[in-house]
Protein backbone atom coordinates (compact mmCIF):
# COMPACT_ATOMS: atom_id res chain seq x y z
CA UNK A 1 0.00 0.00 0.00
CA UNK A 2 1.11 3.73 -1.11
CA UNK A 3 -0.34 6.78 0.49
CA UNK A 4 -2.21 9.16 -2.07
CA UNK A 5 -0.77 12.25 -3.24
CA UNK A 6 -3.55 14.68 -2.97
CA UNK A 7 -3.50 18.60 -2.76
CA UNK A 8 -5.53 18.59 0.02
CA UNK A 9 -7.92 16.47 2.31
CA UNK A 10 -11.05 18.47 1.40
CA UNK A 11 -10.37 18.32 -2.20
CA UNK A 12 -9.58 14.19 -2.17
CA UNK A 13 -13.40 13.67 -0.60
CA UNK A 14 -14.66 16.61 -3.37
CA UNK A 15 -13.19 14.64 -6.19
CA UNK A 16 -14.69 11.18 -4.75
CA UNK A 17 -18.02 13.17 -4.09
CA UNK A 18 -18.51 14.30 -7.41
CA UNK A 19 -17.52 10.37 -8.70
CA UNK A 20 -19.92 8.93 -6.66
CA UNK A 21 -22.86 11.67 -7.79
CA UNK A 22 -21.54 10.59 -11.10
CA UNK A 23 -21.65 6.39 -10.87
CA UNK A 24 -24.90 6.74 -8.69
CA UNK A 25 -27.38 9.36 -10.27
CA UNK A 26 -25.34 11.02 -13.47
CA UNK A 27 -25.61 13.95 -11.47
CA UNK A 28 -29.22 13.92 -11.56
CA UNK A 29 -30.94 14.81 -8.07
CA UNK A 30 -33.58 12.09 -7.58
CA UNK A 31 -37.02 13.09 -5.69
CA UNK A 32 -39.89 10.60 -4.38
CA UNK A 33 -41.65 11.29 -7.93
CA UNK A 34 -38.53 9.47 -9.82
CA UNK A 35 -40.25 6.34 -11.34
CA UNK A 36 -39.67 3.76 -8.93
CA UNK A 37 -37.92 0.46 -10.39
CA UNK A 38 -39.70 -2.48 -11.97
CA UNK A 39 -37.72 -4.79 -9.94
CA UNK A 40 -39.16 -3.60 -6.62
CA UNK A 41 -35.63 -1.94 -5.41
CA UNK A 42 -35.78 0.95 -2.69
CA UNK A 43 -35.74 4.16 -4.34
CA UNK A 44 -32.81 6.39 -4.22
CA UNK A 45 -32.80 10.05 -3.08
CA UNK A 46 -30.80 13.45 -3.60
CA UNK A 47 -27.74 14.05 -6.30
CA UNK A 48 -25.96 11.24 -4.57
CA UNK A 49 -27.88 8.11 -4.62
CA UNK A 50 -28.54 7.74 -0.82
CA UNK A 51 -31.49 5.32 0.88
CA UNK A 52 -33.62 6.45 3.41
CA UNK A 53 -35.34 2.98 2.79
CA UNK A 54 -33.66 -0.08 2.10
CA UNK A 55 -36.63 -2.61 2.04
CA UNK A 56 -34.48 -4.99 4.59
CA UNK A 57 -32.08 -5.69 1.73
CA UNK A 58 -29.72 -2.26 1.57
CA UNK A 59 -28.09 0.07 4.22
CA UNK A 60 -29.66 3.37 4.64
CA UNK A 61 -27.36 5.62 4.12
CA UNK A 62 -29.15 8.76 3.69
CA UNK A 63 -29.16 9.10 7.74
CA UNK A 64 -26.02 7.54 7.74
CA UNK A 65 -24.52 11.30 5.90
CA UNK A 66 -26.63 13.12 7.82
CA UNK A 67 -25.19 12.05 11.15
CA UNK A 68 -21.75 12.61 9.71
CA UNK A 69 -22.26 15.59 8.16
CA UNK A 70 -23.91 17.36 10.60
CA UNK A 71 -26.48 18.40 8.08
CA UNK A 72 -30.59 17.51 8.43
CA UNK A 73 -32.12 15.17 6.27
CA UNK A 74 -34.83 17.46 4.71
CA UNK A 75 -31.83 20.01 3.78
CA UNK A 76 -30.15 16.74 2.02
CA UNK A 77 -32.80 15.94 -0.01
CA UNK A 78 -34.24 19.39 -0.42
CA UNK A 79 -31.00 20.73 -2.43
CA UNK A 80 -28.21 18.73 -4.76
CA UNK A 81 -25.69 20.91 -3.82
CA UNK A 82 -26.05 20.70 0.09
CA UNK A 83 -26.34 16.77 -0.86
CA UNK A 84 -23.07 16.42 -2.61
CA UNK A 85 -21.61 18.85 0.77
CA UNK A 86 -23.21 16.32 3.27
CA UNK A 87 -21.63 13.34 0.86
CA UNK A 88 -17.86 15.13 1.12
CA UNK A 89 -18.38 16.09 5.15
CA UNK A 90 -19.36 12.52 5.80
CA UNK A 91 -16.45 11.12 3.55
CA UNK A 92 -14.44 13.57 5.37
CA UNK A 93 -15.13 12.93 8.76
CA UNK A 94 -14.19 9.24 7.84
CA UNK A 95 -10.71 9.60 6.14
CA UNK A 96 -7.43 10.55 8.12
CA UNK A 97 -5.11 13.54 7.23
CA UNK A 98 -3.20 11.81 4.68
CA UNK A 99 -5.33 8.95 3.37
CA UNK A 100 -4.02 5.57 1.50
CA UNK A 101 -5.77 3.64 -0.59
CA UNK A 102 -7.33 1.60 2.02
CA UNK A 103 -8.57 4.62 3.67
CA UNK A 104 -10.47 5.53 0.96
CA UNK A 105 -11.95 2.18 0.11
CA UNK A 106 -13.28 1.51 3.09
CA UNK A 107 -14.55 5.00 3.76
CA UNK A 108 -16.47 4.76 0.44
CA UNK A 109 -17.47 1.14 1.51
CA UNK A 110 -18.71 2.32 5.09
CA UNK A 111 -21.33 5.33 3.15
CA UNK A 112 -22.37 3.01 0.74
CA UNK A 113 -25.56 1.04 0.52
CA UNK A 114 -24.76 -2.61 -0.40
CA UNK A 115 -25.23 -5.11 2.12
CA UNK A 116 -21.79 -6.26 2.15
CA UNK A 117 -19.28 -4.09 2.62
CA UNK A 118 -15.18 -4.41 2.70
CA UNK A 119 -15.46 -4.74 6.52
CA UNK A 120 -17.90 -7.40 6.78
CA UNK A 121 -16.48 -11.36 6.26
CA UNK A 122 -18.84 -13.47 4.32
CA UNK A 123 -17.96 -17.13 3.41
CA UNK A 124 -19.78 -16.31 -0.29
CA UNK A 125 -17.26 -14.15 -1.85
CA UNK A 126 -19.34 -13.12 -4.62
CA UNK A 127 -21.15 -10.75 -2.31
CA UNK A 128 -18.51 -8.78 -2.33
CA UNK A 129 -18.91 -8.09 -6.25
CA UNK A 130 -20.96 -5.03 -6.08
CA UNK A 131 -19.20 -3.06 -3.47
CA UNK A 132 -15.82 -3.75 -5.61
CA UNK A 133 -17.71 -3.04 -9.03
CA UNK A 134 -18.82 0.73 -7.02
CA UNK A 135 -15.56 1.50 -6.02
CA UNK A 136 -13.61 0.46 -9.11
CA UNK A 137 -15.75 2.62 -11.26
CA UNK A 138 -15.52 5.20 -8.48
CA UNK A 139 -11.43 5.06 -8.66
CA UNK A 140 -11.70 5.39 -12.33
CA UNK A 141 -13.74 8.22 -12.82
CA UNK A 142 -11.96 10.11 -9.73
CA UNK A 143 -8.81 9.22 -11.38
CA UNK A 144 -9.52 10.43 -15.36
CA UNK A 145 -7.58 13.72 -15.45
CA UNK A 146 -9.97 14.78 -18.25
CA UNK A 147 -13.42 14.79 -15.97
CA UNK A 148 -11.64 16.04 -12.90
CA UNK A 149 -9.61 18.94 -14.24
CA UNK A 150 -12.78 20.11 -16.45
CA UNK A 151 -14.73 20.10 -12.10
CA UNK A 152 -11.38 22.32 -11.28
CA UNK A 153 -9.78 19.02 -8.85
CA UNK A 154 -6.26 17.54 -9.47
CA UNK A 155 -7.06 13.71 -10.40
CA UNK A 156 -6.61 11.42 -7.80
CA UNK A 157 -4.35 8.03 -8.30
CA UNK A 158 -6.65 4.68 -8.84
CA UNK A 159 -6.95 3.44 -5.47
CA UNK A 160 -9.08 0.43 -6.50
CA UNK A 161 -5.52 -1.03 -7.52
CA UNK A 162 -3.61 -0.61 -4.57
CA UNK A 163 -6.78 -2.20 -2.69
CA UNK A 164 -7.99 -5.14 -4.68
CA UNK A 165 -6.19 -7.84 -6.61
CA UNK A 166 -5.61 -7.85 -9.88
CA UNK A 167 -8.23 -10.32 -10.72
CA UNK A 168 -10.52 -8.82 -9.09
CA UNK A 169 -9.73 -4.82 -10.90
CA UNK A 170 -9.67 -6.96 -14.21
CA UNK A 171 -12.57 -8.36 -13.67
CA UNK A 172 -14.60 -4.81 -13.02
CA UNK A 173 -12.57 -2.65 -15.72
CA UNK A 174 -13.24 -5.07 -18.26
CA UNK A 175 -16.08 -4.27 -21.12
CA UNK A 176 -15.51 -7.74 -23.28
CA UNK A 177 -14.15 -11.52 -21.77
CA UNK A 178 -13.46 -14.67 -23.88
CA UNK A 179 -13.24 -17.88 -23.07
CA UNK A 180 -10.54 -20.15 -23.05
CA UNK A 181 -9.82 -23.55 -20.94
CA UNK A 182 -7.89 -22.62 -18.12
CA UNK A 183 -10.90 -19.70 -17.71
CA UNK A 184 -12.17 -16.27 -18.77
CA UNK A 185 -10.02 -13.47 -19.91
CA UNK A 186 -10.28 -9.83 -20.46
CA UNK A 187 -9.83 -9.16 -24.11
CA UNK A 188 -8.64 -5.54 -23.63
CA UNK A 189 -5.68 -7.02 -21.17
CA UNK A 190 -5.62 -10.51 -21.45
CA UNK A 191 -5.59 -11.26 -17.79
CA UNK A 192 -6.81 -14.86 -16.73
CA UNK A 193 -9.94 -14.68 -14.23
CA UNK A 194 -11.10 -17.30 -11.96
CA UNK A 195 -13.14 -20.40 -14.51
CA UNK A 196 -15.86 -19.73 -11.95
CA UNK A 197 -17.01 -16.45 -13.16
CA UNK A 198 -17.42 -18.15 -16.89
CA UNK A 199 -21.00 -17.75 -18.29
CA UNK A 200 -21.61 -20.85 -20.16
CA UNK A 201 -24.94 -18.97 -22.20
CA UNK A 202 -22.96 -15.67 -23.40
CA UNK A 203 -18.83 -16.17 -23.45
CA UNK A 204 -18.62 -12.06 -22.74
CA UNK A 205 -20.79 -12.18 -19.97
CA UNK A 206 -19.60 -12.90 -15.82
CA UNK A 207 -21.16 -15.70 -13.90
CA UNK A 208 -22.97 -13.94 -10.68
CA UNK A 209 -26.06 -16.14 -9.89
CA UNK A 210 -28.30 -15.02 -7.74
CA UNK A 211 -28.64 -18.24 -5.47
CA UNK A 212 -32.43 -17.90 -5.15
CA UNK A 213 -34.68 -15.57 -7.30
CA UNK A 214 -35.11 -18.04 -9.90
CA UNK A 215 -37.48 -21.09 -10.78
CA UNK A 216 -38.37 -24.06 -13.65
CA UNK A 217 -39.69 -22.32 -16.73
CA UNK A 218 -41.68 -25.59 -16.47
CA UNK A 219 -41.53 -26.55 -20.15
CA UNK A 220 -42.14 -23.54 -21.46
CA UNK A 221 -40.43 -22.15 -24.97
CA UNK A 222 -37.92 -19.36 -24.84
CA UNK A 223 -39.79 -16.77 -27.55
CA UNK A 224 -39.01 -13.23 -26.36
CA UNK A 225 -36.60 -10.81 -25.09
CA UNK A 226 -37.42 -8.30 -22.46
CA UNK A 227 -34.98 -4.85 -22.00
CA UNK A 228 -35.89 -3.06 -18.87
CA UNK A 229 -34.38 -0.37 -16.82
CA UNK A 230 -32.92 -0.46 -13.19
CA UNK A 231 -33.63 2.61 -12.02
CA UNK A 232 -30.41 2.45 -9.91
CA UNK A 233 -26.82 1.23 -10.52
CA UNK A 234 -25.67 -1.41 -11.80
CA UNK A 235 -23.98 -2.61 -8.72
CA UNK A 236 -26.77 -1.95 -6.56
CA UNK A 237 -29.12 -4.41 -9.49
CA UNK A 238 -26.17 -7.30 -8.88
CA UNK A 239 -26.99 -6.42 -5.16
CA UNK A 240 -30.36 -6.86 -4.95
CA UNK A 241 -30.84 -9.89 -7.02
CA UNK A 242 -28.31 -11.41 -4.62
CA UNK A 243 -30.76 -11.10 -2.11
CA UNK A 244 -33.47 -13.27 -1.37
CA UNK A 245 -35.80 -10.98 0.12
CA UNK A 246 -36.27 -9.32 -3.17
CA UNK A 247 -37.63 -12.03 -4.52
CA UNK A 248 -37.07 -10.36 -8.50
CA UNK A 249 -34.09 -11.31 -10.79
CA UNK A 250 -33.31 -10.56 -14.60
CA UNK A 251 -31.30 -12.88 -16.57
CA UNK A 252 -28.45 -10.29 -17.26
CA UNK A 253 -27.32 -6.88 -15.96
CA UNK A 254 -25.88 -4.22 -18.11
CA UNK A 255 -23.57 -1.82 -17.27
CA UNK A 256 -23.87 2.23 -19.00
CA UNK A 257 -20.14 3.13 -18.69
CA UNK A 258 -19.37 0.21 -20.98
CA UNK A 259 -21.53 -2.32 -21.75
CA UNK A 260 -19.97 -4.95 -18.73
CA UNK A 261 -22.48 -7.84 -18.85
CA UNK A 262 -23.14 -10.02 -15.64
CA UNK A 263 -25.65 -13.37 -15.83
CA UNK A 264 -27.86 -13.66 -12.64
CA UNK A 265 -29.82 -16.36 -14.26
CA UNK A 266 -29.48 -19.02 -16.60
CA UNK A 267 -31.43 -18.55 -19.95
CA UNK A 268 -32.95 -22.05 -19.35
CA UNK A 269 -34.51 -21.02 -16.38
CA UNK A 270 -36.95 -18.40 -15.67
CA UNK A 271 -35.89 -15.14 -14.21
CA UNK A 272 -38.71 -12.97 -12.13
CA UNK A 273 -38.95 -9.80 -14.05
CA UNK A 274 -41.82 -9.28 -15.83
CA UNK A 275 -44.85 -10.99 -13.99
CA UNK A 276 -46.90 -13.28 -15.92
CA UNK A 277 -45.07 -13.04 -18.94
CA UNK A 278 -41.72 -15.05 -17.15
CA UNK A 279 -42.15 -18.59 -18.23
CA UNK A 280 -41.06 -17.29 -22.16
CA UNK A 281 -38.84 -14.42 -21.94
CA UNK A 282 -35.58 -13.37 -21.18
CA UNK A 283 -34.57 -10.35 -18.99
CA UNK A 284 -31.88 -7.75 -19.09
CA UNK A 285 -31.61 -4.81 -17.12
CA UNK A 286 -30.14 -1.59 -17.94
CA UNK A 287 -28.54 0.09 -15.62
CA UNK A 288 -29.52 4.21 -15.67
CA UNK A 289 -33.27 5.78 -14.55
CA UNK A 290 -35.26 6.10 -17.52
CA UNK A 291 -36.12 9.94 -16.89
CA UNK A 292 -32.05 10.37 -17.95
CA UNK A 293 -30.98 9.48 -21.22
CA UNK A 294 -27.28 10.33 -20.39
CA UNK A 295 -27.43 6.55 -18.72
CA UNK A 296 -28.18 4.75 -22.32
CA UNK A 297 -24.94 5.26 -23.76
CA UNK A 298 -23.41 3.75 -27.08
CA UNK A 299 -21.17 1.13 -25.27
CA UNK A 300 -24.87 0.16 -23.48
CA UNK A 301 -26.60 -0.23 -26.70
CA UNK A 302 -23.95 -2.16 -28.64
CA UNK A 303 -23.44 -4.53 -25.39
CA UNK A 304 -26.76 -5.07 -24.93
CA UNK A 305 -27.52 -5.50 -29.15
CA UNK A 306 -24.20 -8.21 -29.54
CA UNK A 307 -26.04 -9.91 -26.25
CA UNK A 308 -29.28 -10.17 -28.49
CA UNK A 309 -28.12 -11.30 -31.41
CA UNK A 310 -26.22 -14.21 -29.66
CA UNK A 311 -29.36 -15.32 -28.05
CA UNK A 312 -31.05 -14.86 -31.98
CA UNK A 313 -28.12 -17.62 -32.58
CA UNK A 314 -28.76 -19.95 -29.97
CA UNK A 315 -31.64 -21.57 -31.64
CA UNK A 316 -34.71 -20.64 -29.54
CA UNK A 317 -36.30 -19.02 -33.11
CA UNK A 318 -36.58 -15.51 -32.13
CA UNK A 319 -36.54 -13.15 -35.07
CA UNK A 320 -34.29 -9.72 -35.07
CA UNK A 321 -36.79 -8.17 -37.57
CA UNK A 322 -39.37 -8.52 -34.84
CA UNK A 323 -37.72 -6.01 -32.78
CA UNK A 324 -40.52 -2.92 -31.81
CA UNK A 325 -38.33 -0.12 -33.95
CA UNK A 326 -41.56 1.73 -34.43
CA UNK A 327 -41.83 5.70 -33.90
CA UNK A 328 -44.34 5.69 -31.62
CA UNK A 329 -42.66 2.56 -29.52
CA UNK A 330 -40.67 4.40 -26.90
CA UNK A 331 -43.99 6.19 -25.64
CA UNK A 332 -46.42 3.32 -25.90
CA UNK A 333 -47.44 1.25 -23.36
CA UNK A 334 -49.53 -2.04 -23.89
CA UNK A 335 -52.17 -1.46 -21.64
CA UNK A 336 -52.80 1.64 -22.87
CA UNK A 337 -52.67 0.67 -26.13
CA UNK A 338 -52.58 -2.57 -26.56
CA UNK A 339 -49.42 -2.24 -28.99
CA UNK A 340 -47.34 -3.56 -30.13
CA UNK A 341 -48.81 -7.27 -29.39
CA UNK A 342 -47.11 -10.47 -29.28
CA UNK A 343 -45.95 -9.90 -33.05
CA UNK A 344 -42.82 -8.00 -31.90
CA UNK A 345 -40.70 -10.34 -29.68
CA UNK A 346 -37.82 -8.28 -28.68
CA UNK A 347 -39.23 -5.04 -26.54
CA UNK A 348 -40.11 -2.97 -23.41
CA UNK A 349 -41.39 -3.90 -20.07
CA UNK A 350 -43.66 -1.38 -21.01
CA UNK A 351 -44.90 -3.93 -23.57
CA UNK A 352 -45.89 -6.82 -22.30
CA UNK A 353 -49.51 -7.38 -21.42
CA UNK A 354 -50.68 -7.44 -17.43
CA UNK A 355 -47.90 -4.51 -16.25
CA UNK A 356 -47.92 -1.58 -14.69
CA UNK A 357 -44.09 -0.09 -15.14
CA UNK A 358 -42.98 2.07 -18.59
CA UNK A 359 -39.48 1.18 -18.85
CA UNK A 360 -37.13 1.70 -20.55
CA UNK A 361 -39.19 4.66 -21.35
CA UNK A 362 -39.30 7.97 -23.94
CA UNK A 363 -35.51 7.98 -24.27
CA UNK A 364 -34.23 4.72 -25.10
CA UNK A 365 -33.63 4.69 -29.08
CA UNK A 366 -35.57 1.59 -30.27
CA UNK A 367 -34.27 2.31 -33.88
CA UNK A 368 -30.94 2.55 -33.33
CA UNK A 369 -31.31 -0.67 -31.04
CA UNK A 370 -32.90 -2.25 -33.92
CA UNK A 371 -30.40 -1.65 -36.53
CA UNK A 372 -27.83 -3.05 -34.11
CA UNK A 373 -29.32 -5.68 -33.44
CA UNK A 374 -29.88 -6.10 -37.57
CA UNK A 375 -26.58 -4.68 -38.36
CA UNK A 376 -24.62 -6.86 -41.42
CA UNK A 377 -27.37 -6.99 -43.78
CA UNK A 378 -25.98 -6.24 -47.05
CA UNK A 379 -27.41 -3.24 -49.54
CA UNK A 380 -28.57 -3.88 -53.08
CA UNK A 381 -25.87 -1.54 -54.34
CA UNK A 382 -26.96 1.04 -57.57
CA UNK A 383 -24.61 2.96 -59.39
CA UNK A 384 -26.55 4.38 -62.30
CA UNK A 385 -27.11 8.15 -62.12
CA UNK A 386 -30.93 6.96 -62.59
CA UNK A 387 -32.89 4.11 -62.13
CA UNK A 388 -36.15 2.83 -60.17
CA UNK A 389 -36.52 -0.01 -57.87
CA UNK A 390 -39.07 -2.05 -56.42
CA UNK A 391 -39.79 -3.67 -53.02
CA UNK A 392 -39.43 -7.28 -52.94
CA UNK A 393 -42.75 -8.34 -55.02
CA UNK A 394 -41.55 -6.27 -57.84
CA UNK A 395 -43.68 -4.41 -60.09
CA UNK A 396 -46.70 -6.70 -59.91
CA UNK A 397 -46.81 -8.28 -56.16
CA UNK A 398 -46.94 -7.22 -52.67
CA UNK A 399 -44.20 -7.42 -50.56
CA UNK A 400 -43.01 -9.80 -47.58
CA UNK A 401 -43.46 -10.05 -43.84
CA UNK A 402 -40.20 -9.58 -41.30
CA UNK A 403 -38.68 -7.77 -44.58
CA UNK A 404 -35.23 -5.53 -43.92
CA UNK A 405 -33.94 -3.99 -47.35
CA UNK A 406 -31.52 -1.78 -47.92
CA UNK A 407 -30.93 0.03 -50.94
CA UNK A 408 -27.60 1.81 -52.13
CA UNK A 409 -27.28 4.37 -54.42
CA UNK A 410 -24.32 5.80 -55.68
CA UNK A 411 -23.78 8.39 -58.03
CA UNK A 412 -23.62 12.30 -58.83
CA UNK A 413 -25.55 14.95 -56.86
CA UNK A 414 -28.10 15.86 -56.64
CA UNK A 415 -30.44 13.35 -56.87
CA UNK A 416 -34.08 14.09 -57.60
CA UNK A 417 -36.48 10.85 -55.67
CA UNK A 418 -39.73 10.42 -57.24
CA UNK A 419 -41.87 7.80 -55.52
CA UNK A 420 -44.46 6.44 -58.58
CA UNK A 421 -45.96 3.81 -55.89
CA UNK A 422 -46.54 3.90 -52.47
CA UNK A 423 -48.68 1.42 -50.33
CA UNK A 424 -47.34 0.06 -46.72
CA UNK A 425 -49.52 -0.93 -43.55
CA UNK A 426 -49.55 1.96 -42.08
CA UNK A 427 -47.76 2.65 -38.60
CA UNK A 428 -46.36 -0.54 -38.65
CA UNK A 429 -43.98 -0.79 -41.94
CA UNK A 430 -41.33 1.76 -43.07
CA UNK A 431 -39.22 3.02 -45.40
CA UNK A 432 -36.54 5.22 -44.06
CA UNK A 433 -34.57 7.88 -46.36
CA UNK A 434 -30.48 8.18 -45.12
CA UNK A 435 -28.43 11.07 -46.42
CA UNK A 436 -24.93 8.80 -46.85
CA UNK A 437 -23.31 5.67 -47.30
CA UNK A 438 -25.63 3.42 -44.84
CA UNK A 439 -28.30 3.59 -42.51
CA UNK A 440 -26.52 4.89 -39.55
CA UNK A 441 -26.07 8.51 -41.74
CA UNK A 442 -28.37 11.63 -41.12
CA UNK A 443 -32.40 10.42 -41.49
CA UNK A 444 -33.75 12.56 -44.19
CA UNK A 445 -37.67 11.35 -43.78
CA UNK A 446 -39.84 8.18 -43.06
CA UNK A 447 -42.68 7.18 -44.98
CA UNK A 448 -45.61 4.99 -43.34
CA UNK A 449 -48.95 4.10 -45.22
CA UNK A 450 -50.26 4.98 -48.64
CA UNK A 451 -50.18 8.55 -49.46
CA UNK A 452 -47.26 8.89 -52.04
CA UNK A 453 -44.32 11.29 -50.35
CA UNK A 454 -43.47 14.45 -52.16
CA UNK A 455 -40.38 14.44 -54.53
CA UNK A 456 -37.29 14.89 -52.84
CA UNK A 457 -34.14 16.60 -54.26
CA UNK A 458 -30.80 15.80 -52.33
CA UNK A 459 -27.53 16.82 -52.41
CA UNK A 460 -25.45 13.71 -51.66
CA UNK A 461 -23.37 11.45 -53.97
CA UNK A 462 -24.37 8.45 -51.73
CA UNK A 463 -28.10 7.98 -50.31
CA UNK A 464 -29.47 4.83 -48.36
CA UNK A 465 -33.08 3.47 -48.47
CA UNK A 466 -34.37 1.02 -46.04
CA UNK A 467 -37.74 -0.79 -45.77
CA UNK A 468 -38.79 -2.72 -42.56
CA UNK A 469 -41.79 -4.63 -42.26
CA UNK A 470 -43.61 -6.39 -39.44
CA UNK A 471 -44.78 -9.99 -39.27
CA UNK A 472 -48.77 -9.50 -40.63
CA UNK A 473 -50.66 -7.53 -43.65
CA UNK A 474 -48.26 -7.13 -46.48
CA UNK A 475 -49.08 -3.98 -49.19
CA UNK A 476 -48.48 -2.90 -52.41
CA UNK A 477 -45.03 -1.51 -51.69
CA UNK A 478 -43.46 0.85 -53.67
CA UNK A 479 -41.53 1.85 -56.89
CA UNK A 480 -38.68 4.70 -56.45
CA UNK A 481 -37.28 6.72 -59.28
CA UNK A 482 -34.37 8.32 -59.00
CA UNK A 483 -32.37 10.62 -61.24
CA UNK A 484 -29.39 12.67 -60.92
CA UNK A 485 -29.41 16.18 -61.57
CA UNK A 486 -25.93 17.20 -62.12
CA UNK A 487 -24.75 18.40 -65.89
CA UNK A 488 -21.73 16.50 -66.34
CA UNK A 489 -22.05 17.10 -70.56
CA UNK A 490 -22.23 20.75 -70.57
CA UNK A 491 -25.72 20.23 -71.35
CA UNK A 492 -28.86 20.83 -69.18
CA UNK A 493 -29.78 17.82 -67.24
CA UNK A 494 -31.69 14.93 -68.49
CA UNK A 495 -35.99 15.54 -68.28
CA UNK A 496 -37.51 12.19 -66.68
CA UNK A 497 -40.58 13.67 -65.79
CA UNK A 498 -42.53 12.33 -69.24
CA UNK A 499 -40.06 8.68 -69.19
CA UNK A 500 -42.00 5.86 -66.81
CA UNK A 501 -40.64 3.57 -64.02
CA UNK A 502 -41.10 0.38 -66.71
CA UNK A 503 -39.29 2.33 -69.48
CA UNK A 504 -36.59 3.75 -67.32
CA UNK A 505 -36.09 0.34 -66.31
CA UNK A 506 -35.88 -1.24 -69.59
CA UNK A 507 -32.99 2.00 -70.29
CA UNK A 508 -30.88 1.61 -67.18
CA UNK A 509 -32.09 -0.57 -64.59
CA UNK A 510 -33.39 -4.15 -64.06
CA UNK A 511 -35.69 -4.32 -61.03
CA UNK A 512 -34.69 -7.55 -59.20
CA UNK A 513 -37.25 -9.40 -56.56
CA UNK A 514 -37.39 -10.86 -54.17
CA UNK A 515 -33.98 -9.03 -53.03
CA UNK A 516 -32.84 -10.19 -50.46
CA UNK A 517 -33.45 -13.96 -52.36
CA UNK A 518 -32.71 -17.68 -51.00
CA UNK A 519 -34.06 -19.90 -54.33
CA UNK A 520 -35.10 -18.17 -57.16
CA UNK A 521 -34.98 -14.12 -58.30
CA UNK A 522 -37.76 -12.97 -60.97
CA UNK A 523 -37.54 -9.92 -62.60
CA UNK A 524 -39.49 -8.16 -65.75
CA UNK A 525 -38.59 -6.56 -68.89
CA UNK A 526 -42.14 -5.76 -69.76
CA UNK A 527 -42.56 -2.21 -71.81
CA UNK A 528 -45.19 -1.27 -74.24
CA UNK A 529 -42.93 -0.82 -77.44
CA UNK A 530 -40.61 -3.86 -77.02
CA UNK A 531 -41.58 -7.17 -78.92
CA UNK A 532 -41.28 -10.19 -78.03
CA UNK A 533 -36.98 -11.23 -78.75
CA UNK A 534 -34.64 -14.30 -76.98
CA UNK A 535 -33.04 -13.21 -74.67
CA UNK A 536 -29.59 -14.24 -72.54
CA UNK A 537 -28.02 -13.65 -69.06
CA UNK A 538 -24.84 -13.53 -67.27
CA UNK A 539 -24.56 -13.47 -63.53
CA UNK A 540 -21.27 -12.25 -62.46
CA UNK A 541 -19.57 -12.26 -58.73
CA UNK A 542 -17.82 -9.31 -56.76
CA UNK A 543 -14.57 -10.59 -57.86
CA UNK A 544 -15.91 -10.10 -61.36
CA UNK A 545 -15.82 -13.76 -62.32
CA UNK A 546 -18.87 -15.14 -64.18
CA UNK A 547 -20.24 -17.79 -62.26
CA UNK A 548 -23.90 -18.50 -64.26
CA UNK A 549 -25.08 -17.57 -67.66
CA UNK A 550 -27.48 -19.19 -70.13
CA UNK A 551 -30.47 -18.18 -72.48
CA UNK A 552 -34.06 -16.80 -70.41
CA UNK A 553 -37.31 -17.85 -71.09
CA UNK A 554 -39.97 -15.65 -70.36
CA UNK A 555 -42.91 -16.96 -68.00
CA UNK A 556 -46.28 -14.80 -68.32
CA UNK A 557 -46.62 -10.80 -67.89
CA UNK A 558 -43.15 -10.91 -68.95
CA UNK A 559 -41.61 -11.84 -66.26
CA UNK A 560 -38.12 -14.29 -65.90
CA UNK A 561 -37.35 -16.54 -63.44
CA UNK A 562 -33.90 -18.00 -62.23
CA UNK A 563 -32.38 -20.21 -59.90
CA UNK A 564 -29.98 -19.07 -56.92
CA UNK A 565 -30.22 -22.08 -54.61
CA UNK A 566 -26.85 -22.60 -56.21
CA UNK A 567 -24.81 -19.46 -55.30
CA UNK A 568 -23.16 -18.80 -51.95
CA UNK A 569 -24.25 -16.17 -49.71
CA UNK A 570 -23.46 -12.92 -51.29
CA UNK A 571 -23.65 -9.91 -53.79
CA UNK A 572 -23.85 -10.67 -57.30
CA UNK A 573 -24.62 -8.63 -60.66
CA UNK A 574 -27.03 -9.65 -63.06
CA UNK A 575 -26.51 -8.31 -66.86
CA UNK A 576 -29.59 -9.28 -69.00
CA UNK A 577 -29.47 -8.60 -73.18
CA UNK A 578 -31.93 -9.21 -76.13
CA UNK A 579 -30.41 -11.27 -78.93
CA UNK A 580 -30.27 -8.17 -81.19
CA UNK A 581 -27.77 -6.52 -78.14
CA UNK A 582 -30.45 -3.57 -78.80
CA UNK A 583 -31.46 -3.36 -75.01
CA UNK A 584 -29.33 -4.47 -72.10
CA UNK A 585 -30.37 -4.20 -68.39
CA UNK A 586 -28.23 -4.58 -65.54
CA UNK A 587 -29.01 -5.39 -61.67
CA UNK A 588 -27.83 -6.75 -58.49
CA UNK A 589 -28.92 -8.55 -55.67
CA UNK A 590 -27.93 -10.50 -52.81
CA UNK A 591 -28.20 -13.89 -51.73
CA UNK A 592 -28.47 -15.48 -48.17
Amino acid sequence: MFPMTVTGQRSTSLVLSHAVAWHNTRFEHLTSSTTSSCTGMPQAKTLMGLYDHGHGVFRENLYLVSDLSGITVSDIVSDEEIALNAYALALDSLLPSTPSSTDIAFALSALSEFPVRLTDSVENKALYLPVVSFLSEVARKSSDSAWTVQLGFDPLLNFAHEVFTEEWITIHSMPRIMLSEVGVYNMDLHDPIASSLRSSDYSQALWNPTSCNYSSRSGSDISAITIHTVQGSYSGCIAWFQNCNSSVSAHYVIRSSDGQVTQMVRESDKAWHVGSENPYTIGYEHEGYVSNPAWYTEAMYRSSANLTRDILASGYGINGHRTAYYPWTATTNYNQAGVPGSCNRIKGHQHFPNQTHTDPGEFWDWDFYYKLINEGTLPQVYTQDNGVLYDSGGPFGDYDDDERLLYQIQGNAPFQLSFEEFDLEEDWDYLFLYEGPDEFSPLIGQYSGNTLPDTLVIDADTLMIEFRSDCATQGGGYAIQWQSLRDTTDVNPVDTSDITAIELNRLQQLAIYPNPVNTHIRFALTASNLQRKDYNYTMVNQLGQIVKGDALEETDQGEFSIATDDLPRGFYYLHVTDAFQENTWTGSFIKN
